[in-house]
């Protein structure tokens, strides 16, 4: 009963005398959690390789068309993750990658479709380029990013993120031809995918232009009222990209203490109030679909919405920024409501959008009750559903977002840490308790590798990526590489290694029917 507690809360007891068995018991509990969603989310990249990769370009497309709004930055995206945590090199997930730069380029940078079929780019020629930055500004803000989130940024993505979105802002004067070549809806989304890229890859690269150009966009909705400049909004996925855009710069410019933080604080918090008087069911605190900010008028009040932390990012962001707790009862009614009551969605990219939403809420509420279960039971709500082959693999639009949760799923139950190479069946499960973290690791077969652990992704060049954020991908038990740790496998003494060596790689071993138990602490506690 304790130990389903624990695993219920995502807590557990402390590893002291008498309590270390339930520890190693909720660690084993997380490594079949680890072995499931590992799985099912290897099977789904392999129907996707199988039946979605044309064999000439190593293009994925659902519709023999390669294009970057969903393509790339709904499935493709996915798919990089989660090759990266199952160890399938023979993939190549990377190869199309390089692909699509080399068949896909244009003179503005943007990248254009390609026909699988006719083999041929989709170019509109120039002067036609608005035609291509809508996707282009997805492939940054869903697609690269989430990449660059998981895997750091000494790879090919890191650079291609940076090189295109040099040539969206460049194409669009920093900004200015968003509202003159775009309507006003399109506009505000595409300046919201690209606020949020540019504040990150400012944190990486501490490249000055990037937040400049970020502070242009921002200053179109600020410095007039933002209220009647935005106009109408959507409250859950599409549609709120400037409202979440800003929440991320206003926790930027606060961390940096910039000139403008104030102001850009002040406008927010005016959307935010007018949101949240306007914008939400009074019974459970979620939004309705969308809203005219003017008139107050709401528009698709019964409708479950499924980003719904989108907004409530902009919420805690502001919160963070300003060291106030204005909207933290606005953040806590909602999650409240959903765990209480498990709603059901009609579509799969609906699960995985909450999700998400409730996982990266819960890293900055980390009391929230009962949060690990029930984002275990959003994993588990349509396994009946899986192709046994295949797992969760439909070849539709849904299996990226399914994706996605996955791969989130895995890391939470290993806390972050990666058994390399993969095999299907391998139980890798973490408990993180008073800075120690407790591994257990089991298999079917015989398995001999590395535990890859995870390092301080957030913490770059220019500032630390704190904030909540779409696309967001948690860091739960991180090593630092110049820190020593010690590593204890079944009681055994403890050997040091430094972080860099456990990111790296600890060595590893199993035998059907054991069960390793790997204990790892920096060497001061």
């Amino acid at each position: 009963m304790r130990l389903t507690l624990a695993l219920m809360l995502g807590t557990c007891c402390a590893a002291g005398s008498g309590q270390s068995d339930e520890v190693w018991a909720l660690a084993r509990a997380r490594g079949k959690i680890y072995a499931e969603s590992g799985q099912a989310a290897y099977r789904l990249l392999k129907g996707w390789y199988e039946f979605q990769r044309d064999p000439d370009t190593g293009l994925y497309s659902r519709g023999k068309v390669w294009e970057y709004a969903n393509e790339a930055a709904d499935h493709y995206r996915s798919l990089v993750p989660i090759a990266y945590f199952v160890d399938t090199p023979a993939l190549a997930p990377g190869e199309t990658l390089k692909r699509s730069i080399a068949l896909c380029s244009t003179a503005s940078g943007i990248p254009a479709p390609y026909d699988l079929k006719k083999k041929a780019k989709l170019d509109p020629g120039p002067g036609r380029e608005a035609e291509l930055v809508f996707g282009a500004s997805e492939w940054c803000k869903d697609g690269l990013i989430r990449i660059v989130e998981t895997m750091g940024t000494d790879n090919d993505w890191y650079r291609e993120l940076r090189a295109l979105t040099t040539a969206i802002m460049t194409w669009a004067d920093g900004g200015d031809r968003f509202e003159k070549d775009l309507p006003h809806q399109a506009a505000m989304e595409i300046g919201g995918n690209m606020l949020q890229s540019l504040c990150r890859l400012y944190a990486m690269s501490g490249d000055e232009q990037y937040l400049r150009w970020a502070e242009r966009i921002a200053d179109r909705y600020v410095l007039a009222d933002p209220i009647q400049k935005i106009g109408k909004i959507g409250l859950t996925d599409h549609g709120n990209e400037v409202v979440v855009g800003l929440g991320e710069l206003v926790a930027l410019e606060g961390q940096l203490q910039r000139p403008k933080a104030r102001q850009y604080q002040h406008g927010l918090r005016k959307l935010l109030d007018r949101i949240l008087e306007k914008g939400r069911d009074p019974q459970t605190g979620l939004w309705y679909f969308s809203l005219d900010l003017v008139t107050g008028q709401a528009q698709d009040t019964h409708q479950l919405p499924h980003a719904w932390g989108y907004l409530l990012f902009a919420c805690e962001n502001y919160d963070r920024a300003s060291g106030e707790n204005r909207y933290q009862a606005a953040i806590e009614k909602p999650v409240l409501w959903l765990l209480r009551n498990r709603p059901i969605w009609r579509h799969w990219d609906n699960w995985s959008d909450s999700y998400e939403s409730m996982i990266i809420l819960w890293k900055r509420y980390p009391h929230w009750p009962r949060v690990f279960s029930w984002l275990h039971f959003m994993t588990e709500r349509h396994r009946s559903c899986w192709m046994e082959e295949y797992g969760p693999y439909s070849g539709d639009h849904d299996d990226g977002s399914t994706g996605r949760r996955l791969v989130l799923h895995m890391s939470l139950a290993s806390q972050g840490v990666r058994a390399i190479p993969y095999a299907e069946g391998l139980r890798l499960g973490g408990v993180e308790k008073n800075g120690d973290l407790f591994l257990t690791l089991e298999s079917e077969a015989v398995w001999s590798g590395r535990l890859c652990f995870d390092w301080p992704r957030s913490r770059h060049r220019a500032a630390v990526i704190d904030w909540a954020r779409i696309n967001e991908s948690p860091e739960w038990f991180t090593v630092r590489p110049d820190v020593q740790y010690r590593v204890s496998v079944d009681g055994a003494k403890r050997a040091e290694s430094t972080g860099q060596q456990l990111i790296q790689g600890f060595p590893a071993n199993v035998k059907p029917g054991e069960t390793r138990k790997i204990r790892v602490s920096p060497a001061e506690n």
